[in-house]
């Protein structure tokens, strides 16, 4: 691999991969000859549509510094290792978050962390050795390409600070937070009887009313100072339909052997695809093809809790671009799903303990002593005939590509046991959703 400022990207449409060790992009597959520099081109594109000429100039200026792969690479294992830890505290049970959503909170609240604590977090997160200016130019760019889609497609990203009235937060803070990911900054009343309303309003607004009770009045009669929420809604339509006079129910199996009746959609198509010894992997792709639900299925030999030890960005990176266009029959759950967990134990496991202790350093946010409280994520999700809705909010609380050849061989691919499902951007390699799917059956 030639050095940062060789760095040769992929010129698919706005993909901002890296040439694959193999010979292809790092995120789309796309073969060497294929590959040029579009970052460039994407920010050219975001100067003639969709950002003002001093927005735009500010985001090629940054580009120059900006490590496009590496932050989302970071972003991406974290959301992995976080995912892994979510599953160990309930091994059988479905669990579905939005990485991008945690990773988007913790970077706003990352913005004013210092000393160890921003130390703690970086190591966390995967940021270390990248400046502020690095990861905040960065998540403006990914969030800025979670806009430009198809019309079968509908993908929102919103971010606020809910800040507790009568305190001030450091300008330079709220400028960060306002101009690098959109963030709207409201000073609220926390005593008043609505204001936990006030706040799931917002969050309902943002996630097509999929997600509620984010906030709780006893939260914000606490000491809280103020509450960090991104919110994303993705909805979806397949870029092949099923049919739903083929959907039948069909026995499902549950890690202790077990099973129950569940709808199963089916369908003959052409699919990237890939196998291996373990496991089968198929790309289903949303509308025009920029965004796909991937789904990882362990081979009867193998099993979910295998392919736990197994997933990590290095395998993500190697798996991604060895699906190949293949026609094939695959059978798919339908189902729909809702989730919420407090991240605090995990995210402690993961080295981020110091920002969850009174000895916490926020002082960049111009508050005083603050730390975090806890952070709790909730997440829905539902799979049909048609396509996919899902949506997520994270809540931070703070106290004092184009097809290659079609292969001739074809493909079945039930999926019967326990799965892995992530929506991804497969322009920008970001892993918006991801989740073990360990009983479709249950809502």
């Amino acid at each position: 691999m030639s050095s940062s400022s060789e760095r040769i990207l992929c010129s698919d449409g706005n993909c901002v991969g890296t040439i694959h060790e193999k010979g292809y992009c790092s995120i789309c597959g796309k073969p060497l000859d294929r590959i040029q520099n579009a970052l460039q081109e994407y920010l050219k594109g975001l100067q003639e549509t969709k950002m003002s000429k001093q927005e735009s100039r500010k985001a090629i200026t940054n580009a120059a510094d900006v490590n496009l792969g590496r932050v989302i690479e970071a972003e991406n294992d974290f959301g992995f290792r976080l995912l892994l830890q979510l599953a160990k505290q309930r091994p059988n049970k479905n669990v579905f978050i939005s990485p991008f959503s945690v990773a988007i909170a913790l970077a706003m609240t990352y913005n004013g962390a210092e000393n160890t604590t921003k130390q703690a977090m970086a190591a966390t997160l995967g940021l270390t050795g990248l400046n502020l200016q690095e990861i905040n130019a960065t998540n403006r760019i990914l969030i800025s390409m979670q806009k430009q889609f198809g019309p079968e497609i509908q993908l929102s990203i919103a971010n606020s600070i809910w800040v507790r009235e009568g305190i001030a937060l450091a300008p330079e803070f709220i400028q960060r937070i306002s101009d690098d990911y959109g963030g709207k900054i409201v000073n609220l009343n926390f005593s008043a009887l609505d204001a936990a309303g006030t706040i799931n309003k917002w969050v309902a607004d943002k996630t097509n009313e999929k997600i509620k009770a984010l906030v709780t009045q006893d939260m914000l009669n606490s000491p809280a100072i103020l509450i960090l929420i991104n919110a994303i809604y993705f909805k979806g339509i397949w870029a092949q339909q099923f049919e739903q006079a083929k959907t039948t129910n069909r026995s499902f199996t549950f890690l202790d052997g077990t099973g129950r009746q569940c709808p199963m959609m089916a369908q003959l198509g052409v699919y990237k695809y890939y196998e291996n010894s373990n496991i089968q992997a198929i790309n289903m792709p949303y509308d025009d093809g920029q965004l796909s639900m991937y789904i990882f299925l362990p081979k009867q030999s193998s099993s979910i809790r295998e392919f736990k030890t197994n997933l990590n960005t290095r395998n993500w990176r190697n798996w991604i671009p060895e699906c190949r266009m293949r026609s094939g029959q695959i059978v798919l759950p339908r189902f729909k799903l809702e989730y919420g967990a407090g991240l605090k134990d995990a995210l402690v496991a993961l080295g981020m303990g110091i920002a969850f202790e009174a000895g916490a350093n926020f002082q960049g946010m111009g508050a005083g002593q603050l730390w975090i409280s806890d952070l709790v994520h909730k997440s829905f999700v539902e799979v049909n005939e048609k396509g996919t809705e899902a949506a997520a909010a994270t809540r931070t609380g703070l106290l004092t590509g184009r097809p290659r050849p079609l292969e001739e061989k074809g493909f079945t691919m039930i999926v019967d046991h326990p799965f892995v499902a992530a929506i991804c951007n497969n322009n920008s390699g970001a892993v918006l959703f991801a989740g073990f799917i360990m009983d479709p059956t249950l809502n």
